[in-house]
């Protein structure tokens, strides 16, 4: 490429990602390129509802054929399938027709561990050929001007097949461009010493560079070296100076529709300082660091009301060892400009002080969001969770009481799990179901590389692919399981009675804004101190009435 600097980029995700707040990874990209002087256009793709809701037509679809005792979590397992479908399309020229729809099968089979109909898989792949044509035409729209150098693409594991269909079009039309491709990603199922990553790089011949990690100095590094004499594979490791977050300039949303994110979205921190033997955080960030308390409360005061927002979602790791200080300052705040956050949390001795509650309470703290993943102590342990039953009662109990909204992750299946730690689980929702706002559970997922305990388990088990070769090399990639107890099928079984335990305790997992207006309702009627419903802080253009939040006394 023989273009003089800057060059011009063009940034984008794709979908399926949650559309309920604007992608900050490339809005940081964007702002820390452009303050090196490039131009920098930025598109969310998830922010089309005709493409984001062919998602949910999807799982809708999928679950029209699926018997009712193999749903599990179908909400959250279907996109599972239609991501590995996503991916599968755009290598279906490759392989037969009848070897592409068998796939899909398997891909059902290995999810939800029964035989889907010729019509379910024919109805499957024609809503997919659907999706990739509306999308053809929104890309081709976007890049027919030709007014960028570089495109890059911000990648998750949902994202994926969409990404690399973007990529095969823009080479398509225009094979100078540079293409590159970043994203969480690479923190899992392609981390820096994934084999599958190496297989993945082989076959994608149309992305000319990978960058794993934090990505804005590797980024710039690759653009200030004119493309000459830089390896195809870029690795954010120690070895890379890291961006300082006290200098880092706001992320910068100016190319995204506002109106089609209910909620903004800011950071205090990178990385986690915990180490759950499940978790690929500290993968892709390296060393936890967080900013000064100062500049995130100037952050968030200028970005809500730059926006005109009420709430705004930290997507920090986790909050814990911000999360005092930070509401210390932002009591700060005058009243006519207080609004709400929403946060990653772990379970935590702080939370046992209601007086530390009811401060972040009054402080805007609108929604925690916690990793219990087990009601069983024996499971806690294996994790290496470092967290008692007791203390997430008691965090709970504390949170729920100051009506804050309590969002839970849990795991299913983890190594070792046994069926009587499974049926605590189980016993411990019943318990605890009042001061859960949402549950959202999900399958054990085990990567070769890339996880805390990957080698370990590695050892002590060993694994093998779920999945044919000739599908692998369909997916492009492999996907594995563990040889051990529980087993694939016997974890689904779970995520299964699982899901008929939170109907039993009317616990719901809403996904969309209509189901989050239901139970928003549900724990109103359930807390007295309840914060206000989403529905009211994304329409009303003026303070909140908040009751419990204005009469909290504080020692």
């Amino acid at each position: 490429m023989q273009k003089e600097k800057p060059y011009k980029v063009k940034l984008s995700i794709m979908p399926f990602w949650s559309p309920l707040t604007p992608p900050m990874g490339i809005a940081c990209l964007k702002s820390y390129l452009e303050q090196n002087g490039y131009n920098v256009r930025t598109k969310d793709y998830n922010a089309i509802s005709s493409l984001f809701d062919f998602g949910g037509r999807y799982i809708a679809l999928m679950k029209s054929y699926t018997p009712v005792d193999r749903m599990g979590n179908i909400a959250m397992v279907g996109y599972d399938v239609l991501m590995a479908h996503l991916i599968a399309y755009n290598n279906r020229d490759d392989f037969s027709l009848n070897d592409y729809h068998e796939l899909v099968r398997a891909l059902i089979l290995n999810n939800f561990f029964y035989q889907a109909s010729d019509e379910a898989i024919e109805n499957l792949c024609e809503l997919v050929e659907q999706f990739y044509s509306l999308l053809a035409v929104y890309l081709i729209n976007d890049i027919k001007e030709k007014d960028f150098d570089v495109y890059g693409i911000s990648c998750y594991s949902l994202t994926l097949g969409p990404s690399i269909f973007a990529f095969k079009l823009v080479k398509k039309h225009f094979p100078e461009v540079k293409t590159i491709m970043g994203g969480g990603i690479f923190a899992d199922q392609f981390n820096s010493n994934s084999l599958e990553l190496q297989t993945f790089a082989q076959k994608a011949t149309y992305i000319d560079y990978f960058l794993l990690g934090e990505g804005e100095i590797i980024l710039l590094n690759l653009l200030e070296s004119n493309f000459q004499n830089v390896p195809r594979i870029l690795v954010s490791d120690k070895a890379v100076k890291k961006v300082c977050l006290d200098d880092s300039a706001l992320p910068d949303f100016s190319d995204f529709d506002m109106n089609s994110y209910p909620q903004l979205v800011a950071y205090s921190s990178r990385s986690c300082p915990y180490q759950c033997g499940f978790c690929s955080e500290t993968v892709q960030w390296g060393k936890y660091r967080n900013k000064r308390e100062e500049k995130v409360v100037y952050e968030l005061r200028t970005l809500t009301k730059k926006y005109g927002k009420n709430i705004i979602v930290l997507t920090d790791s986790l909050l814990n060892p911000n999360i005092d200080k930070l509401a210390d300052a932002l009591l700060e705040v005058p009243p006519d400009e207080r609004f709400y956050w929403d946060t990653y949390l772990r379970v935590c001795d702080m939370a046992d002080d209601m007086e530390k509650v009811k401060k972040w309470r009054k402080a805007g703290l609108y929604r925690v969001r916690l990793g219990l993943e087990s009601g069983s102590q024996h499971v806690l342990d294996l994790m290496d969770k470092r967290i008692t039953i007791d203390k997430i009662k008691s965090n709970l109990q504390n949170l729920a009481d100051a009506g804050v909204k309590i969002s839970t992750f849990w795991v299913v299946g983890f190594p070792g799990e046994t069926e009587e730690d499974f049926h605590e689980t189980l016993d411990f929702l019943r318990e605890i179901k009042d001061n859960l706002y949402e549950v959202d559970p999900h399958p054990f997922y085990f990567y070769p590389s890339g996880q805390v305990d990957s080698e370990s388990w590695e050892k002590i088990y060993g694994y093998e692919s779920i999945y044919e070769d000739k599908y692998n090399d369909m997916l492009m990639c492999t996907y594995y399981k563990l040889n051990c107890q529980p087993c694939r099928e016997e974890i689904y079984r779970r995520l299964e009675l699982f899901r008929e335990r939170c109907e039993e305790c009317n616990i719901p997992n809403p996904y969309s804004l209509i189901d989050i207006y239901h139970a928003d309702k549900r724990w109103k009627k359930l807390h007295k101190a309840a914060v206000p419903m989403l529905n009211d802080l994304i329409h009303s253009s003026s303070s909140i009435v908040d009751e419990y939040r204005d009469s909290i006394l504080l020692k």
